[in-house]
């Protein structure tokens, strides 16, 4: 059956851009209701006639699936960055949503070096050294020039008073909460029969290197292992 969509009884306004937050499902026969939020830019927003559209600039913000978002309504922070659903599904209860910024940091990124279409994908490797655009966002490289890499992840061995031994990987990771990137580090023993894991390893601290990137350091033992492997990965969120 032919999709049916309805407004629920709820609205917010962005302080910060006046935009408008309105609780909406959709559901189709035999279907249960999905519901959504959709952001109206009041601004360029323009009256398409019959009730069928929003506007031309509406768009879904949230697939907040069964959440009965108009049990007690819904409100924006006053910053912007954040969206409280009261009461949700009947219960006594609040759901906070953290409000990504319009433009994703990436985008903004590669449209400062000038790449934009194919050449701003993020796993192309425009510069052909080796990293693609994702990684030199994420390690602070240049995507335009060969030789930038960023902060190029550094390891280093060591005993401790025990006569443990251990290896200290450190690399540099973006301390915005919303830079849409994630960080992690995988280690194996053997790169024929081995398995790359997600374990092993404890993160020990970080340390702020700039405005926006931190080192994070990483400590895995090296106790009866003939060879030790590390490698960084770096996810879209």
């Amino acid at each position: 059956a032919e999709d049916v969509a309805k407004l629920d009884d709820t609205l917010a306004v962005n302080p910060v851009d006046g935009s408008v937050w309105i609780g909406f499902y959709v559901y189709a026969t035999d279907e249960m209701p999905i519901r959504t939020i959709y952001r109206v830019d009041v601004a360029n927003a323009t009256d398409e006639g019959g009730g069928d559209f929003l506007a031309p600039t509406a768009r879904v913000i949230y697939n907040v699936e069964m959440q009965n978002i108009a049990k007690n309504g819904m409100a924006i922070s006053p910053d912007g960055t954040q969206l409280a659903i009261g009461n949700p599904s009947g219960t006594d209860g609040v759901i906070i949503y953290n409000i990504h910024p319009e433009e994703l940091p990436y985008d903004k990124w590669a449209a400062e070096y000038g790449l934009s279409g194919a050449d701003a994908e993020p796993t192309v490797d425009y510069d052909g050294d080796e990293l693609d655009n994702l990684s030199e966002y994420a390690l602070g490289g240049d995507p335009t020039d060969p030789q930038n890499r960023g902060r190029v992840p550094e390891q280093s061995f060591f005993s401790d008073a025990q006569g443990h031994g251990w290896m200290d990987y450190i690399y540099a990771r973006r301390f915005d909460p919303n830079s849409g990137i994630s960080y992690h580090i995988e280690v194996n023993d053997d790169l024929i029969y081995g398995t790359w894991t997600n374990a092993n390893y404890e993160e020990i601290g970080s340390a702020i290197v700039d405005s926006e990137f931190e080192s994070v350091t990483n400590r895995i033992p090296t106790d009866g292992e003939d060879n030790q492997f590390v490698k960084l990965i770096i996810e879209e969120q």
